[in-house]
């Protein structure tokens, strides 16, 4: 029951970020589950009005990554992996814009991503429920 809950939660949340998005005219944030069920995320943030339908959902994640250039320019298409602290992948998928909003279980995660010119960064994340965990990921000048 729990999970048909999460995933009718998941499922509403995702038709509010639609309509957001396209009533400002942008492309819609890209919502989504792991193939466990217990991963839910959404990526997104192209334009300003992208970057407001991100931060009004923002508050029912734990952990939020922005994907940039050493120049601040932002992006997008960045192939991401979440593992556990057991190595076991709990998120395999493409951040369509430059912010990757995840909610899953409290812990820490190794990330590793690589940019579409080429460029992987890792980085150890901690998650918890009582905030929203924030990293910046800055890519190498190539990638703009």
């Amino acid at each position: 029951m729990k999970k048909l809950f999460a995933l009718v939660a998941g499922l509403l949340m995702s038709i509010t970020i639609l309509d957001v998005a396209l009533a400002d005219g942008v492309a819609p944030l890209t919502p989504g589950f792991s193939d466990n069920g217990k991963v839910q995320f959404v990526s997104g943030g192209v334009a300003e009005s992208g970057m407001d339908a991100i931060k009004a959902v923002e508050h029912d994640y734990n952990l939020k990554m922005l994907f940039v250039a050493v120049s601040g320019d932002y992006l997008a298409n960045i192939s991401v992996n979440i593992a556990d602290s057991k190595g076991n992948t709990v998120l395999d998928t493409t951040a369509t814009g430059p912010v990757l909003l995840v909610k899953m279980p409290a812990g820490r995660y190794a990330v590793s991503t690589k940019a579409s010119g080429g460029s992987v960064l890792t980085q150890a994340v901690d998650v918890n429920n009582d905030h929203l965990a924030s990293y910046v990921l800055r890519y190498p000048a190539k990638e703009q």
